[in-house]
């Protein structure tokens, strides 16, 4: 706005210079007494010329104010990028009443993000949780280990192992071996025990467990999806295909 305010200025006294440049042309062309009708003409050609060009001037100068003020009111703002969103994405978990709530004992597993449950959660639920990389090969008593160990009690997944005592029972120790006599046992290599990955599969096995593990029921061993998973479990001795008997 200052630019157009100092052309404005300068323009003017120009504009100004050039009248009275023309106005004294004029006025000597006129004083002339020698050849009178044609000086007459070129003092009045001159002096319509040097109106003409100022009135084009201010004109010209006009339209230059009235387009500035055009572009200052019609600018709009430059729209502005969004904030980048910087917080890392996290995994909100839904309230514990509905982590827990079940129909059925099929609705419930232990809870996949911890090494040793000690809770069971709906089988909906379980991709919400981040799976550990490593565990410390121990066993608890207590803990919920497979799906067996939880059950829907008041439509609540619960684990059915909480407040069993790993105390030495009283008086007799249950038998450790399998009952029925058709049950083949096989030993659990070394190679097996060692193994960093199992299959995915289940082809339920029945790890029963060595002396380490005082047992206060029968059958003193759990439920494993394949005989890896059994194997990997130091307290295991040995496993015997399918699912654990029951006493």
């Amino acid at each position: 706005m200052l630019a157009i305010v100092s052309v404005i200025r300068n323009t003017r006294v120009n504009a100004i210079k050039r009248a009275a440049w023309f106005f004294f042309k004029a006025l000597d062309v006129i004083t002339r007494k020698d050849d009178e009708p044609v000086f007459k003409k070129v003092s009045i050609r001159l002096i319509y010329a040097g109106v003409y060009t100022t009135v084009m001037k201010w004109v010209f100068l006009l339209g230059l104010v009235v387009l500035a003020g055009c572009v200052v009111i019609n600018e709009a703002p430059a729209p502005t990028a969004p904030a980048p969103d910087n917080e890392p994405d996290v995994i909100r978990l839904p309230p514990e009443a509905e982590l827990v709530a079940c129909t059925s004992d099929v609705d419930c597993i232990p809870n996949p993000g911890q090494c040793h449950p000690d809770n069971c959660i709906n089988r909906k639920h379980d991709d919400l949780f981040e799976v550990p990389q490593a565990c410390t090969r121990e066993f608890r008593i207590e803990a919920a280990y497979n799906a067996q160990d939880c059950g829907c009690v008041n439509n609540v997944c619960t684990n059915l192992n909480e407040g069993k005592d790993q105390a030495e029972p009283e008086d007799t120790t249950p038998p450790r071996v399998p009952v029925e006599g058709d049950l083949e046992q096989f030993d659990c290599t070394e190679e097996a025990r060692d193994a960093d990955l199992c299959p995915a599969l289940y082809d339920p096995v029945c790890g029963w467990f060595d002396s380490s593990v005082n047992c206060l029921v029968y059958p003193c061993a759990q439920t494993y999806s394949n005989n890896c998973e059994a194997c990997r479990v130091s307290h295991v001795e040995y496993y015997t295909l399918d699912e654990c008997p029951t006493g």
